[in-house]
């Protein structure tokens, strides 16, 4: 028991005191890469286009990232994967990790734009071939 309380007590000062939170300064220059390599696929879904895009939101990592968009970045790609196996569910979550990395973005002076915002993923990757 006195373990378990010490370890409850440590978890605060920690999230207090910062040494949680990985993540820094948002590197600006990863933002308009995701954003052309997102609008890229979104007008021909292809494997090779998705490979650029999933390699836009891995380029959002903790040392380059404020932790909110490094983040957001690992659940829009595992949304992304998941839409695209066919769960309907994971859309709309898909956009709001888009939106909170454009906001992070948006924060270092990148505004991104997102072709084809808030349609289904089923919808997108149906539009072309060899998705």
């Amino acid at each position: 028991m006195r373990r378990t309380g010490a370890a409850l007590l440590t978890v605060p000062v920690l999230l207090v005191s910062g040494c949680a939170l990985p993540g820094g300064k948002q590197d600006e220059s990863l933002c308009a890469p995701l954003e052309e390599s997102w609008n890229a696929f979104a007008a021909d879904p292809t494997i090779v286009n998705r490979s650029s895009f999933e390699d836009a939101l891995d380029s959002f990592a903790y040392d380059s990232s404020t932790s909110t968009s490094a983040d957001a970045a690992r659940l829009a790609e595992q949304n992304l994967l998941d839409g695209l196996a066919g769960d309907r569910t994971t859309s709309r979550y898909f956009w709001n990790s888009l939106d909170l990395v454009a906001a992070e973005c948006a924060e270092v002076g990148e505004e991104l734009s997102f072709d084809r915002h808030g349609e289904p993923l089923q919808t997108i990757a149906g539009s072309g071939a060899g998705a």
